[in-house]
């Protein structure tokens, strides 16, 4: 399943100390709990994951995987097992706590009397903690992991009822993500997850960052953008990320507007003028359109930096590069948000450079369509007009220029411009932060 457009699918998240979260869910005997974790200390005790109400080992509702001094330890509903020792910090291990057995990485496992007792009180994953006095709070809560969480899964008597995903928010926070109920789980001790996003590989003892890469076939370097890879004995597909300045024009890409996805046109890369009588006003980038836009008059243009922007998530908010634009009364501004000019659309002055948009340029579509029907659409105008200062101007339904008087309602598509390295698609076209 793909993550919701804005959010970044991250390796792993990583706790320093102070950071947990709550699944929610309640394990009895019969659940499963399974990480894909590597603790990055081992000096201190720590719970990997805690369902309990009393801190004895011997607790009757207690599901709980500690490090202690050195060795694992599994309280299990009343009764307990330590290990003869443990990995060191730095190793990536998978835990699987299935009912009462447990087996840890390659070398260690625990074996506990089965039992149908459960807990009163959710899973948390990387800390320890036991009820408060108010239903649902939370008390001692301790033993805070140092680790890195890679993936965690937990099973209701064999159904899967949590697959979390490590991933970044559309507001930019780390947490989880789970797969089977579609919720964000985010961080509910204090301080941030700390992450690692880009893929790694090792070069003489170090790891180096990797968005793309090349392989040697008989004797010829070939450049890779996906993949196949062999682990184990299975075969894993591999897929970075793609650069929005790698995409074709007239690409189509995806950003939620108002919690909606909604469709982009890629319509320029590179230099673009949209301040045609001031040539130094040049602005570079990844150049998104709006398919389709809204209805609008043409001075919304001057309130779209307070009523589009708010509306788009705000990691891409932030993300959003300023463009040198008009407003509606031809002054000169700095905006994350505009329409398109008209000199970027239908050319009239030929002899500037980068005022042709290449979309518009290679015959894409002056067309738009709302709702099934084609409409006119606002442009917006300049010093350089060859129509009365004061006019605004629209191509109507069949993609002809007109001037247009600013009382009528046309579509208002908006402009965004993206940095062209920082910001990716993923494999559903969702724009994504690098």
């Amino acid at each position: 399943m793909a993550l919701p457009s804005g959010y970044t699918r991250l390796d792993y998240i990583q706790s320093s100390g102070t950071q947990y979260i709550n699944t929610g869910f309640k394990p009895n005997g019969n659940s499963r709990i399974v990480m894909d974790c590597e603790p990055t200390s081992v000096d201190n005790t720590f719970g990997f994951f805690c369902a309990r109400t009393a801190t004895s080992a011997t607790d009757a509702t207690s599901n709980t995987l500690f490090l202690i001094s050195g060795n694992y330890r599994k309280d299990f509903y009343g009764t307990s097992k330590t290990t003869s020792g443990a990995y060191g910090a730095g190793k990536r291990i998978t835990i699987d706590s299935n009912k009462n057995n447990v087996t840890i990485g390659t070398d260690y496992s625990l074996s506990l009397t089965a039992s149908t007792n459960s807990s009163p009180m959710a899973l948390l994953l990387m800390a320890t903690a036991v009820p408060g006095s108010t239903a649902g709070t939370l008390t001692n809560i301790a033993n805070f992991a140092k680790m890195k969480l890679y993936s965690a899964q937990v099973y209701d008597n064999g159904t899967l009822v949590r697959d979390f995903i490590p991933c970044k928010n559309a507001s930019g926070a780390i947490g989880l993500w789970d797969n089977v109920n579609s919720v964000f789980y985010a961080n509910a001790g204090t301080g941030t997850f700390s992450t690692g996003k880009k893929h790694k590989v090792l070069i003489n003892g170090t790891g180096y960052e990797t968005k793309s890469g090349r392989v040697l076939i008989a004797g010829t370097g070939y450049d890779i953008k996906k993949g196949r890879t062999l682990i184990g004995g299975t075969g894993y597909d591999i897929k970075f990320d793609t650069p929005v300045g790698e995409l074709a024009v007239g690409t189509s890409v995806f950003m939620n507007v108002g919690g909606v996805r909604t469709e982009f046109i890629v319509v320029h890369q590179g230099d673009l003028l949209l301040t045609v009588d001031k040539p130094t006003n040049i602005c570079s980038g990844t150049w998104v359109m709006e398919k389709s836009g809204s209805l609008g008059t043409y001075f919304d243009q001057n309130n779209m930096q307070d009523g589009f922007l708010p509306k788009l998530d705000a990691e891409i908010q932030r993300l959003l590069k300023p463009i040198s634009c008009y407003t509606a009364s031809n002054s000169v501004a700095s905006r994350k948000i505009t329409i398109p000019h008209k000199e970027n659309v239908v050319s009239e002055q030929t002899a500037i450079e980068h005022s042709m948009m290449d979309y518009f340029a290679n015959g894409g579509s002056k067309i738009v369509f709302l709702d099934g029907v084609a409409k006119s659409w606002w442009l917006g105008g300049h010093y350089f007009s060859i129509d009365n200062i004061g006019m605004a101007y629209a191509l109507d339904s069949k993609g002809n220029k007109v001037s247009a008087k600013t009382e009528n309602f046309y579509v208002l598509r908006t402009l965004l411009l993206l940095p062209q390295d920082d910001t990716s698609i993923d494999s559903d076209y969702n724009i994504i932060p690098t």
